[in-house]
């Protein structure tokens, strides 16, 4: 036989023990994979893969992974013997005592590193971070080096009250802190990287726990914001304790020859009260024995007593039939009795015994009725999953529906399924309701589709027939007495009572204009075309029967040319353009009609700002082309005469026509209202009998009219604005001339050029501005050009006559004699300044 090579021997001898199984495959002793070992055997896996890249990236990711699932709970476990030191402890001192002073004794020197056996009571509350940290310093290695000024460690070993002054609230002491922290601790710094950094003592992890103590005692700071910091160390010394090879080192051990173990038969059989009173915790602390009176030579020898105390009696758990300790103790005691007992927390032990185990611990560490309890706990997930996944808006409908008819799990997950396919949509609510009218009303029908389509809500169709409120009556013609009387039921349904209660008797009815898209409508309440103008609806059918009466309509629209050659058209589109929409096509009418839609409301004369708000009564399409006796028939008869009908039902009497300052409107309020005289009988000719230059031409029920004063503020603005600008007591006042005295009176540029502004003709806080500035003007100086002097005498006057017209308007403390003195100077002085200048002065619709 041939001899083997003492280094192949030595191979053979220290290879390990891998076993190919029948497949080819074996398992790496390094990193437990499963490796193929192909046709070279095991010898493939030792020379190719075992100390390989691969190798080591299997065995860090495995040590990673066990080390993340790791638990803290790792800490209390059982740990192994300490191994007794070998060094005798120091021999007993013996003292002689010749007087009755006490004398301290030296005791046993404490074992270095000997943390992990320390019987000290924790100060900190069972299960918080702080304990958790003082008993993981216990547990600590012996291989752990005591910490020294140069470790990272030692910046906590200050003076922690010297480290945040005193003023900073307790809220704001962590983000001083922090860079300490981050700066010492690091930000994800790796476990084996926090494990380097752990040391024993008072500058180690001693020192960090008497840190973070101060402030959470001291200070106010919440345990909770060093958590982070404090499941680091925990991780670093978990790490510690799980690489570690031995328990504790030879230097700190415990020698078998110095240490009194107690009879365990005295412990349990002895109830003396007085030996339980003899080992009081007082008398175990103090490290000095007591000394009384007694003779010279008595020899004192300072040792560890293992005292001996009064066992606990126990508590008789009552077993029903059926039960068992397993699961009815401990976890169940404490909730059906009031025992006279409660749990002290040593090392979390019996706060599990409390409290339950933790939930991430497995399922075996749980009692019985844990066990039987968590599958059912675990049906809940799938819904809770389902739901997270925000497929489905509206959850909580869903769910409440399905609550209401009374269904489980399972039919609640296929309820959701459903609203998931779109096969299923639970009611909206009113809320949603409110929302959808909201966008509609205010970004308009194509937001308030968008909105349908992308967050569910209701569309415009669904919005109207579930509106409280019944929709206007548009007239698709000339107004009709019955579609104002429905308008006018719609609008008053809900007031009626208040109306009653408040008893109102007068109202008045506002009239304008409202611009409109220029397209047509179809109304599908009237099955009527709406947009086309009423003075020329006449002209063609307005009722929609089929598509030959649109192209009849559409044909009406089109532009003819008569015998003289000149365009016209039957219809128009009720608008300010005139816009044909063909099939693919869309034909503009250079012509210009300048018409919106005329508008009717109602106006209740009360102080409720319920009542006081205008209703809308009357929507008709206005092209702009009728005249005011036109006007009159067809849109102020018919309102007067709906008003007249709803009496019994609103017990409103109506007293006043208003409108802007349109001429063609003015006119046809004439035709209404200057019908006769006030009549002697009437109510209120006793009031006004003694104005001697008042107006007393009524209408029909003394109806009078108004002219809207903002509207005249514009206009007097319009006319300061022209360029040749006005005309008073014969001197004409450009726009060039008004400037140079306001800026003179101390205006200043801009607010002068921003009240000359001719682009904005509209605004009436701009009118306002400008008729101030004419009447507050100075006079001049009596050195001041005479042509200047003129001027300003007579912008002075129309100053005047601005004021007496402007201010009843916007004093409101002024009485009503007040107000007719005011109004009476403006008529007198617009008579003769009128009488002067004639139409120079201002324009028609003003005078």
């Amino acid at each position: 036989m041939s001899a083997t090579p003492p280094q192949a021997a030595q191979a053979s001898s220290t290879e390990p023990e891998i076993v190919v199984d029948a497949e080819g495959y074996a398992i790496c002793p390094e990193c437990g994979e499963r490796v193929q070992c192909g046709p070279s055997g095991i010898q493939n896996l030792l020379k190719r893969h075992l100390g390989s890249k691969t190798c080591k990236a299997a065995k860090a990711k495995k040590a990673k992974k066990s080390l993340k699932n790791g638990q803290i709970s790792a800490f209390f476990g059982p740990k192994a013997t300490p191994v007794p030191s070998t060094v005798s402890a120091p021999a007993p001192v013996r003292v002689l005592v010749k007087t009755t002073t006490a004398i301290e004794l030296p005791l046993a020197p404490r074992c270095s590193g000997s943390s992990s056996i320390e019987t000290s009571r924790s100060r900190f509350a069972p299960g918080s971070l702080l304990g958790q940290l003082e008993d993981a310093i216990k547990i600590l290695p012996p291989t752990v080096q005591e910490a020294t000024n140069s470790d990272t460690l030692a910046a906590f070993g200050q003076d922690p009250s010297q480290y945040v002054d005193a003023e900073v609230p307790a809220v704001e002491v962590y983000e001083h802190l922090n860079p300490l922290f981050h700066n010492t601790l690091g930000w994800a710094m790796p476990v084996e990287e926090t494990a380097q950094l752990l040391r024993k003592g008072p500058l180690g992890l001693d020192g960090v726990l008497r840190f973070i103590s101060y402030f959470v005692e001291k200070r106010g700071v919440r345990e909770q914001d060093f958590a982070a910091k404090i499941q680091q160390i925990l991780e670093g010394v978990y790490f510690l304790t799980q690489n570690s090879d031995s328990g504790l080192s030879a230097s700190g051990g415990v020698n078998n020859s110095d240490v009194r173990f107690a009879d365990t038969d005295s412990m349990i059989h002895n109830t003396d009260s007085s030996i339980a009173d003899t080992y009081s915790e007082d008398a175990l602390a103090s490290p000095t024995p007591p000394v009384q009176d007694s003779p010279d030579d008595i020899e004192f020898i300072a040792h560890n007593r293992v005292p001996k105390f009064r066992p606990c009696e126990g508590y008789i758990y009552p077993l029903h039939d059926g039960q068992t300790f397993s699961t009815a103790y401990p976890v169940l005691l404490h909730d059906k009795w009031n025992l006279p007992w409660d749990f002290s927390v040593r090392r979390g032990v019996q706060l599990y015994t409390m409290f339950g185990v933790e939930q991430e611990q497995r399922l075996e560490g749980h009692h019985f009725e844990k066990r039987s309890r968590r599958p059912r706990e675990r049906k809940l997930d799938v819904p809770v999953v389902a739901i997270g996944s925000g497929k489905v808006q509206r959850v909580d409908r869903v769910v409440r529906a399905c609550v209401q008819q009374k269904r489980g799990i399972r039919g609640m997950m296929e309820t959701y399924i459903r609203a998931q396919k779109g096969q299923y949509n639970p009611a909206k609510s009113e809320e949603e309701d409110m929302i959808g009218i909201a966008v509609w009303k205010l970004a308009g029908v194509r937001v308030a589709e968008i909105v349908h389509r992308a967050l569910g809500l209701p569309g415009v169709t669904t919005l109207c027939n579930r509106m409280i409120t019944p929709p206007l009556t548009a007239s698709p013609g000339a107004p009709q007495v019955q579609e104002i009387d429905k308008n006018i039921d719609a609008c008053f349904a809900g007031i009626i009572d208040t109306l009653v209660s408040k008893k109102v008797v007068h109202q008045i009815v506002l009239i304008d204009e409202l611009s409109l898209e220029k397209r047509l409508r179809w109304d599908p309440r009237t099955n009527k075309f709406l947009g086309v103008c009423r003075e020329h609806a006449h002209h063609v059918g307005l009722e929609f029967n089929g598509e030959g009466d649109l192209e009849e309509l559409m044909d009406a629209l089109e532009k003819k040319i008569d015998t003289q050659g000149k365009e016209y058209s039957n219809v128009h589109i009720a608008g300010e353009f005139y816009v044909l929409y063909r099939v693919a096509s869309a034909v503009t009418c250079p012509s210009v009609h300048f018409g919106e839609a005329t508008v009717a409301a109602v106006g209740i004369m009360s102080e409720d700002t319920r009542l006081y708000s205008a209703r809308p009564i009357l929507v008709s399409g206005d092209c702009k082309r009728e005249s005011a006796g036109e006007h009159a028939k067809s849109v102020l008869t018919p309102v007067l005469h709906a008003l007249d009908n709803k009496k019994d039902l609103t017990h409103l009497r109506t007293i006043c026509l208003a409108s802007d300052g349109e001429t063609r409107r003015g006119a046809a309020f004439m035709i209404k209202t200057w019908k006769h005289p006030l009549s002697p009988s009437s109510n209120i000719y006793p009031l006004l009998k003694d104005l001697q230059f008042m107006n007393y031409m009524v209408g029909d029920d003394d109806l009078t009219a108004d002219k809207d004063p903002k509207h005249v503020d514009k206009t007097w603005r319009n006319c300061i604005l022209r360029e040749r600008g006005i005309r008073v007591l014969g001197i004409d006042l450009t726009p060039g001339i008004i400037r140079t005295h306001l800026q003179s009176a101390g205006q200043t540029a801009d607010h002068i050029r921003s009240a000359f502004n001719p682009e904005d003709k509209q605004n009436v806080k701009l009118a306002f501005d400008l008729l101030k500035d004419i009447w507050t003007l100075p006079p001049c100086l009596p050195t001041t050009n005479p042509g200047v002097a003129g001027a300003r005498d007579a912008l002075r006057t129309l100053g005047k006559l601005l004021y007496h017209f402007v201010s009843p308007y916007i004093c409101v403390d002024f009485s009503l004699s007040e107000q007719l003195e005011h109004l009476s100077a403006a008529a007198h002085l617009a008579l003769a300044l009128f009488r002067k200048d004639g139409k120079r002065l201002c324009s028609t619709q003003t005078s």
